[in-house]
């Protein structure tokens, strides 16, 4: 569904402070431009899009696989959900951990101070798989996991999918997780929305 969106960006007269000064008394003023409030809407056109992570393949307990995925740089990505497909039995879904984190700056996105940089076998705290997003076992759809509130991410971002398996899964499982959304396309001045 195409539609938009606003999403606020710092006031250009006055910089983020609210504040203008008044060229006839010389006293700051509440800004006349976004009325005070330091920050003034950006319209955007929203376009439909799913982002997918590259597939891991998940094997043996303690052994974290990382999966990147580098954003498009042509537009932000407005998050709205998650979608986890794995196969071929939804069983397994409590047997491995996912974290996601944002390579370009750096940001984790639990709370957890036991998070590690994943290389070699060094395990990754997350969160259990079956917590994590709407399941989609043996490839077939349902409903995603929905956020909370939506979540922007900047265009070309770098982000990093950890899938750490906590047991041992016999047979190597193929994880694969689902970022659902809306691509932003900033409009115009002027321009509406499609």
């Amino acid at each position: 569904m195409n539609g938009s969106t606003s999403l606020n960006t710092t006031c250009p007269a006055c910089r983020g402070s609210g504040l203008a000064l008044d060229g006839d008394s010389g006293d700051f003023v509440r800004c006349p431009y976004c009325g005070g409030k330091g920050q003034v809407p950006r319209r955007f056109n929203r376009q439909h899009f799913d982002y997918a992570f590259p597939t891991a393949q998940l094997s043996s307990a303690g052994t974290p696989v990382s999966v990147p995925l580098q954003l498009d740089d042509d537009a932000d990505f407005e998050q709205t959900g998650w979608l986890l497909f794995d196969g071929p039995a939804a069983s397994l879904f409590p047997r491995y951990t996912i974290y996601v984190g944002n390579q370009s700056e750096g940001q984790r996105l639990l709370n957890d101070s036991t998070l590690a940089q994943t290389s070699g076998n060094t395990p990754c705290a997350g969160i259990a798989a079956v917590n994590f997003a709407g399941a989609a076992s043996n490839k077939t759809s349902i409903a995603p996991s929905p956020l909370v509130e939506p979540y922007v991410w900047k265009a070309g971002s770098v982000l990093v999918a950890v899938f750490n398996p906590t047991t041992t899964l016999g047979l190597p499982v193929a994880a694969q997780l689902v970022m659902k959304g809306y691509k932003l396309y900033p409009l115009a001045k002027g321009q509406r929305a499609a």
